[in-house]
């Protein structure tokens, strides 16, 4: 009984309506992920090397498919999380966080561009 509880209350959450401003910042956060492979692909095609240890070695052999499916892989749970537990106060705390870290990270890339 006490799992089938539980598995009644997930059910819940996964169709219960976020709000428009997490939404949005969900939204966000898929747009600023993708805009950093972006900028990553751009940046390790003229050279330069990609510093996080997951992504490297299929950006290091040209396996750029296999870095956009690692890259979305990595973000995906977090954003399914953030989406579900929406309403507690770490995950409201969180969202903007990462968006905060996503943006610096792009700051970055973006400083670093050799056009």
């Amino acid at each position: 009984m006490p799992g089938r509880i539980l598995l009644c209350r997930f059910h819940d959450r996964l169709h219960s309506e976020v709000p428009p401003r997490t939404a949005a910042g969900i939204l966000v956060l898929w747009v600023l992920s993708l805009l950093d492979y972006y900028l990553t692909l751009f940046q390790t095609a003229r050279g330069i090397l990609e510093l996080n240890p997951v992504l490297a070695p299929f950006f290091n052999n040209n396996q750029y498919i296999m870095a956009l499916v690692a890259k979305m892989l990595l973000t995906f749970p977090g954003i399914c999380i953030l989406s579900i537990y929406y309403k507690r106060p770490s995950a409201k705390a969180a969202l903007p966080l990462v968006i905060v870290v996503y943006a610096v990270l792009l700051v970055y890339h973006l400083l670093n561009l050799n056009l």
